[in-house]
């Protein structure tokens, strides 16, 4: 009898063990679809700067692309939904902020990395993308 609950002991755990690398990769895949996103929004917005001369969309820190119609702005005719695909303030969707017009960020909250007291965000601007411990775009 106890050898038949040690084996289901350890069974559980292994099953465990199993789930928590299933879920971490998730959390990756869509951390790599994050970074696939802003970077073909960061494209968009750079096409749109070469043709009005070197001049970006101004818009204030924290503004969600969606309600500042970035996608019309640079000729797409959708804005990408954040991966995981549920509407939740603590995780917001793509976000924009221009200080000025020669220069901008796109960012994304990334799931994988970081802590829920400290997250990591994806950082996009004219100079490249990189991980990012700050919130450049004032997203919540």
């Amino acid at each position: 009898m106890v050898e038949i609950l040690v084996v289901i002991i350890i069974i559980i755990i292994l099953a465990l063990i199993i789930l928590l690398a299933i879920l971490q990769a998730q959390k990756k895949g869509r951390d790599s679809r994050r970074a696939d996103e802003l970077r073909t929004l960061v494209n968009g917005v750079q096409e749109y700067g070469i043709t009005q001369g070197g001049i970006y969309p101004v818009q204030v820190p924290g503004a969600d692309i969606q309600a500042i119609r970035l996608g019309n702005t640079i000729g797409k005719s959708s804005i990408p939904q954040d991966p995981r695909n549920v509407y939740d303030s603590s995780w917001p969707n793509y976000y924009y902020y221009a200080p000025d017009a020669s220069d901008f960020f796109l960012c994304a909250k990334l799931e994988a990395d970081g802590t829920t007291a400290n997250p990591v965000y994806m950082v996009c601007s004219v100079s490249g993308c990189e991980k990012r411990g700050v919130n450049t775009c004032g997203m919540p």
